[in-house]
């Protein structure tokens, strides 16, 4: 069982407007550090069977669609 009360300030997150091809775009990023490689954290957030294990079957099927991408630092 996840502690959700650790988990949301385990989270930093921020919020900006920046210029898109001309026009305001909302951007929100969600920073969180974990104890594992960028593949194994990517394979996590983006494989199927991942996703299904840790979500409803709709948030998975939204999930399965999304696009994701995450900044490594490097």
């Amino acid at each position: 069982m996840v502690d959700t009360s650790q988990q949301i300030a385990a989270v930093t997150r921020a919020l900006r407007t920046e210029d898109v091809e001309g026009e305001p775009a909302h951007v929100q990023t969600l920073v969180q550090r974990y104890p594992a490689a960028i593949d194994d954290v990517w394979d996590a957030a983006t494989s199927a069977a991942h996703i299904a294990a840790g979500a409803d079957p709709e948030t998975a099927a939204r999930a399965a669609d999304a696009t994701y991408g995450f900044y490594t630092g490097q």
